[in-house]
């Protein structure tokens, strides 16, 4: 087993009664070669504090870096700038690695040289509760996720993607990856970096990784317990009442796949189209509809819908609805 560096990079905001599980998580690692880069991200809370008690009782190397808000993507970036191992791992504070992530993962990268991005699933779960919601995030209802329909070279669990219709896919339903449950090479940051949005930077990341030529493969296996929580600021998180909060995160998800072109030059024509149908359908739907229309924003829906609309013009639905609702009106 190889002894490489694996550069952790944990970016935290106020999530200091996190850290304490996230410290055990990854002190319990069975691969132990590791060095830990904490980017605190503006916390008010006493983040430092735990960090400095960490310190102290592991042997590993552990860098902290406090900076001014900038969001989760900044924060990798930072962290990413001062790491000196030969793979990348990044954890979400608020989540957990089972023990064998890095072990499982840093094997594959290592045992494949041809593949640059491992990734295992997650099991989503209740954090107060602990209660199970998705078994494993490959798979919804108990069938195999589009991902498995990818072309792959396939040992045992590890399915190593060889499609070229993988970034079409990661734009229209996603490859079920995500930068928690991931180890990555060095490699692929001489070439591109996390795009600073805070909402829907990983996606577009996975998608500039695939049309950069880099080649992800992943392990059918738990890796990371997702933990979905009132402090959630992914769109995941379809439990959250705060509707204002979720038509925010919401509009940076479309700012994020509005930029994509900006990020990726090389796309081909269905994956622009894909592009134009996933802005349409989060407009009029997601953000129009079930979040505006439904709560009582009705002036902010019709511009919703309209902007559904410039994006797929021909769409009967949309057209359909739209006219309906202006009639409710």
């Amino acid at each position: 087993m190889t002894n490489k560096l694996v550069s952790i990079v944990l970016p935290t905001y106020n999530r200091a009664a996190f850290l304490e599980d996230a410290f055990n998580s990854i002190s319990t690692q069975q691969y132990a070669h590791w060095e830990l880069i904490i980017v605190d991200d503006g916390s008010t809370d006493n983040t430092s504090d735990i960090v400095a008690a960490f310190e102290q009782r592991t042997a590993n190397k552990v860098t902290y870096i406090k900076q001014e808000n900038q969001g989760p993507a900044v924060a990798r970036n930072t962290g990413i700038a001062v790491a000196t191992g030969e793979f990348i791992a990044f954890y979400d504070s608020d989540d957990i690695w089972l023990p064998h992530h890095l072990q499982q993962s840093v094997h594959i990268l290592e045992e494949h040289k041809d593949v640059s991005w491992v990734y295992g699933a997650c099991q989503r779960q209740i954090k107060e509760t602990s209660e199970v919601i998705q078994e494993s995030t490959f798979y919804s209802d108990g069938k195999p996720n589009l991902l498995f329909n990818l072309k792959t070279k396939t040992t045992g669990k590890l399915h190593i993607i060889d499609d070229t219709h993988a970034a079409l896919l990661q734009i229209t339903d996603g490859i079920d990856s995500g930068l928690q449950n991931s180890v990555l090479k060095r490699e692929i940051f001489d070439v591109i970096s996390i795009p600073e949005f805070r909402i829907g930077e990983d996606r577009l990341f996975i998608a500039m990784a695939l049309k950069s030529g880099f080649t992800l493969a992943f392990h059918d296996d738990i890796h990371v317990l997702y933990m979905v929580h009132g402090g959630n600021i992914s769109d995941t998180n379809s439990k959250e009442e705060n509707i204002q909060k979720r038509i925010n995160v919401t509009q940076q998800l479309i700012d994020c796949y509005e930029k994509t072109p900006d990020y990726i030059k090389n796309l081909n024509r269905a994956e622009l189209t894909a592009i134009k149908h996933k802005l349409a359908s989060e407009y009029f739907w997601i953000m129009g509809y079930a979040l505006q229309w439904q709560n009582g924003y009705k002036d902010d829906a019709i511009q919703s819908f309209k902007k559904g609309i410039s994006y797929r013009p021909f769409h009967w639905k949309f057209w359909k609805t739209y006219l309906v609702s202006i009639l409710k009106k």
